[in-house]
């Protein structure tokens, strides 16, 4: 993910190429919606999501993203989702520490980008369904 200056922009070509390519194992299906550029610390953020999404749905299933009311919503669906919910939790609300280990370095990553950004993430987690707002 690297460290880039705040302002700077990614082509949708560029976030959808490497979403396809993510695709290839055929295991989850990305929807990417957003239109045009979109701002690197944003989509940086986003991809972190995707990841702990990702360790959410061990048999597959799809990530959408789209653009709601001035901020991203991301939503995974899955005929099984298995959620850890201390580790969702600890995304919430930053006073909540878990142990992280390396299959989970990517929730630690996300809530230090959450932080320095100063974002807010909400979530909605249902059985077979988690809709994640910033």
């Amino acid at each position: 993910y690297g460290s880039g200056a705040e302002d700077q922009m990614l082509g949708r070509p560029e976030i959808v190429t490497t979403l396809a390519a993510a695709a290839r194992s055929g295991r989850i299906s990305y929807n990417w919606e957003p239109p045009g550029d979109q701002r690197r610390a944003r989509v940086r953020t986003a991809f972190l999501l995707l990841q702990c999404l990702e360790s959410s749905m061990p048999a597959g299933g799809m990530i959408t993203v789209a653009e709601i009311e001035g901020g991203w919503q991301i939503t995974a669906e899955a005929d099984r989702l298995i959620v850890d919910t201390a580790l969702w939790d600890s995304l919430t609300n930053p006073r909540i520490r878990v142990e992280i280990g390396p299959a989970q370095v990517h929730f630690a990553l996300l809530a230090e980008d959450l932080a320095r950004t100063k974002s807010r993430l909400s979530l909605r987690i249902e059985e077979t369904e988690i809709v994640a707002r910033f």
